[in-house]
């Protein structure tokens, strides 16, 4: 008798265990409809939301999950968000098959390229919170698949299919192209010009201008400033190793003498650097053209990175054709504005973001149509493991 009463309390404590380890499975995330959502892909969503919310907080130096976006906490939006990728993710799978659509050997030679770059890239971010490589070809698999899908839509002989008439009209609006003369409001050390200095430059500039409007071309006085801006520093940096060459010399030490010699070396050097830097005409937040022209200058009306007197001078003030002055708090720009729209090439190279610019509203909003009807179960379990709050991202 003592014998079955330990059998069945043995039976009842296995069953005990495995209805406990089957409450605790926490290798998924969501099921939504007939689809799981690996909890490695949801915490590759978990990185890509974080991320995103990294962009939209006020102050950056602070604990972004504190911080509000659209008057919600931003561990709220971002969990929202995850939620709404993880959704996003289906319908596109759905949709992909729906429409027909394969990916060619083509694409997953593109792909496998995309993976294996992006995961040794980012591996560090994503491997220690628990997303494989795996979880992240899925996710990266699907992107690609959704590119298809919009181009399916609105590309050349597509379902909804915008006109290149359409979309040459929208790369005027957001996009400017241009060549300048980029004038810096500092002296050939670095130093930022006080109030004389900037009359000095003015007057520099408007030379320029004079000199633009009487026929000569850009391309030439964008190479003659560099050379004004190189003459500069090479003076500055011999002054201050003439000084420096002085002063170590007074002091009769060999050993200082080198360090001067050194110094002035590797100052020449990096002034030569900056002043190729800076003579190319262009900005880290503008795109060249070097294939073409490495003095064209693409600018999007939308750059963040860009000033506002920049961006409403050159498309609020300047004309096609038309050479002008553009100034903001740190630079002066000799500037002529082409016209982007009857550029080919260019309008080639920005064809697919302009269509993006044009229908990507539409197109996430069509994507929210096909999910919003979708059976949505949740492992919470899963979701109390894998709290925003434990990720590592530092």
């Amino acid at each position: 008798m003592k014998m079955m009463k330990r059998i069945a309390a043995g039976l009842i404590a296995v069953s005990a265990l495995l209805s406990l380890a089957a409450c605790k499975d926490t290798m998924w995330s969501y099921k939504i409809d007939d689809t799981t959502i690996t909890s490695g892909m949801y915490i590759a969503y978990q990185v890509n939301a974080y991320m995103e919310a990294s962009g939209k907080v006020e102050d950056k130096t602070k604990d972004i999950l504190t911080q509000k976006i659209d008057d919600k906490t931003a561990e709220v939006w971002i969990n929202e968000r995850v939620a709404e990728l993880c959704k996003t993710y289906v319908a596109v799978e759905k949709k992909f098959d729906e429409l027909g659509l394969t990916l060619s050997e083509s694409d997953k030679n593109k792909l496998n390229v995309q993976i294996s770059s992006y995961w040794n890239y980012y591996s560090t971010i994503y491997e220690p919170n628990g997303a494989g490589q795996t979880s992240l070809k899925k996710i990266l698999t699907n992107s690609y698949k959704s590119n298809l899908i919009f181009k399916k839509y609105y590309d050349t002989d597509g379902l909804e299919a915008v006109s290149d008439a359409d979309l040459k009209t929208k790369l005027g609006e957001n996009y400017a192209q241009l060549k300048y003369i980029k004038m810096e409001m500092v002296d050939a050390e670095g130093n930022k010009l006080k109030t004389e200095g900037k009359a000095e430059l003015k007057k520099k500039a408007e030379a320029y201008l004079a000199r633009l409007k009487k026929g000569e071309k850009i391309d030439d006085l964008i190479a003659d400033y560099a050379k004004v801006v190189e003459a500069e520093k090479n003076a500055a940096s011999t002054s201050s190793s003439t000084s420096s060459a002085a002063s170590t010399s007074s002091a009769a030490s060999s050993a200082t003498s080198s360090a001067v010699t050194s110094t002035v070396s590797t100052t020449s050097a990096q002034s030569t650097s900056s002043t190729a830097s800076t003579s190319s005409g262009a900005t880290s937040s503008a795109t060249e053209e070097e294939e073409t022209d490495p003095n064209i200058v693409i600018v999007n009306k939308e750059d963040e990175s860009l000033s506002d007197k920049f961006i409403k001078g050159v498309f609020e003030t300047a004309k096609i054709g038309e050479p002008l002055i553009i100034e903001d708090d740190e630079n002066y720009y000799v500037t002529i504005k082409y016209d982007i729209t009857k550029d080919e090439n260019t309008f080639k190279e920005y064809r697919d973001t302009v269509l993006y610019d044009l229908k990507g509203d539409e197109y996430e909003a069509m994507q929210k149509e096909w999910y919003k009807d979708y059976k949505f179960d949740t492992n919470e379990d899963s979701i109390k493991r894998y709290k925003l709050s434990k990720l590592k991202l530092s």
